[in-house]
């Protein structure tokens, strides 16, 4: 799994009490590089359970998160924290089918990549909502999604994908594109 999506689903689990990061062994780190990479090394290492993946139903990442916070220890809203945050995009979504559970994705482009590949959601049997506002690619991957009820996402399509979209808007997914509603083909 993409480091960075990893965070995300640390993040989930953190805000949920299904895992406790222990400051101590880093609150003494002066410099915030040298904290950032031993907690990233440290969250790098962290094994988690299939309990705790089967446990996030959103994903959502955002700056004032736990996990972020553990990272930096603090410090959101200065400039040292912003430029560090832009290293954190994910870059991947190889992986997010452990979160079997997972029911709503949302990345703006301050947490992922642009052409970011998407199809590993179609392993999300569960996945009902995506909202991703920044360019990617592989969206017929949304078609292997049956429970999808809304998906969002910015960007121009190309044709192969206005048909994606034509055939989700099909099933009766609300489908918005550059947060305009598409209308539904009759």
């Amino acid at each position: 799994m993409d480091r960075n999506l990893k965070l995300a689903v640390i993040s989930v689990l953190m805000e949920k009490g299904l895992y406790t990061f222990d400051d101590a062994p880093f609150a003494k780190i002066g410099d915030l590089t040298k904290r950032m990479t031993k907690v990233l090394d440290y969250f790098d290492k962290l094994e988690l359970s299939e309990e705790q993946l089967a446990a996030v139903d959103e994903i959502n990442p955002d700056g004032g998160d736990l996990v972020y916070q553990s990272v930096f220890g603090g410090g959101e809203g200065n400039n040292i924290f912003r430029d560090n945050l832009k290293k954190l995009k994910i870059r991947s979504l190889e992986g997010i089918g452990a979160c079997k559970n997972l029911k709503t994705l949302k990345l703006d482009d301050e947490f992922s990549r642009k052409n970011l590949k998407i199809a590993p959601l179609g392993e999300l049997a569960e996945l009902e909502v995506v909202d991703i506002d920044v360019a990617f690619t592989e969206l017929e991957a949304l078609l292997s999604c049956r429970k999808l009820k809304k998906a969002s996402m910015g960007g121009g399509l190309t044709d192969e994908e206005q048909a994606v979209v034509d055939e989700l808007l099909k099933r009766g997914v609300e489908v918005w594109v550059d947060s305009r509603r598409q209308p539904n083909p009759s």
